[in-house]
């Protein structure tokens, strides 16, 4: 009996398994570079830290961002992350390690519903880039945020082709 109760419910589970795919989107990645902005960096004296806003500029916004896999059976199941930087408007490659990395007032966020959208400040690891054509570059991630509410370090790694969105007034 117990046999046929460990088949059935294993049977169930693979049903139920098979309907919540039909019903998922899976992960996407987008990778952008808007011209004319730039990131403002400000002390906030609640949180004892520095936070960001995106505003009107002359650098290039780089924006990473990555969306994790959603299912419509599943509520509150969205989550994401991105990473943002700007560099300047004239240069054709670039290669920061650590402390350099605060040049490009680079931050790391989550978004969703169970995340605690806290705008990191990067200062640890690696961003490299060259500009491949008058809209795209090759851009190499390699750094590590940690988190004041967990405390917990967490490496972001990826490499992507950037391309330049065009804003149209």
């Amino acid at each position: 009996m117990k046999k046929l109760f460990l088949i059935l419910l294993l049977g169930i589970i693979a049903c139920d398994q098979n309907e919540l795919e039909g019903n998922c989107t899976q992960e996407g990645f987008l990778s952008t570079i808007t011209t004319d902005q730039k990131i403002e960096k400000v002390f906030n004296t609640e949180l004892q830290k520095n936070v960001f806003s995106i505003t009107n500029g002359n650098q290039l916004l780089l924006t990473y961002t990555h969306v994790g896999a959603q299912c419509d059976d599943i509520i509150d199941d969205e989550w994401g992350e991105q990473l943002f930087f700007e560099i300047d408007s004239e240069i054709t490659a670039f290669d920061l390690n650590d402390d350099e990395i605060l040049t490009t007032n680079c931050f790391y966020r989550e978004f969703g519903a169970w995340v605690s959208h806290e705008q990191i400040e990067v200062n640890k690891g690696r961003i490299d880039g060259v500009k491949i054509s008058e809209t795209q570059w090759d851009i190499n991630v390699s750094v590590e945020v940690t988190s004041s509410i967990s405390n917990t370090p967490k490496l972001i790694e990826f490499s992507r082709i950037y391309t330049v969105l065009v804003l149209v007034d």
